[in-house]
């Protein structure tokens, strides 16, 4: 949750190795690098307000709608790899 951060930063270590991601946020999008390290997977969790998701280029079908806080996400799961992630 970036709040009203516009660039975000962050390594976090794991016992496979680190998640990488770098997060561009403006009021209406995002865009993200993540790197998840080999062996590992990652739920990713979306704002409910996107409507167009896309990883690596190509828009994603697959999200599932899961409880957070008080409110709701979209939730997809990714495996080890770096993705280009876009959402509006």
């Amino acid at each position: 949750q970036p709040g009203t951060l516009e660039d975000v930063t962050l390594k976090v270590p794991t016992i496979r190795g680190a998640i990488h991601c770098k997060l561009q946020n403006s009021a209406d999008s995002w865009a993200m690098e993540l790197s998840i390290p080999g062996n590992s997977e990652a739920e990713l969790l979306l704002p409910e307000r996107f409507t167009k998701i896309f990883i690596n280029s190509k828009q994603a079908r697959r999200s599932k709608m899961v409880s957070f806080g008080n409110g709701k996400r979209k939730m997809i799961v990714l495996k080890s790899g770096t993705y280009q992630i876009s959402c509006r």
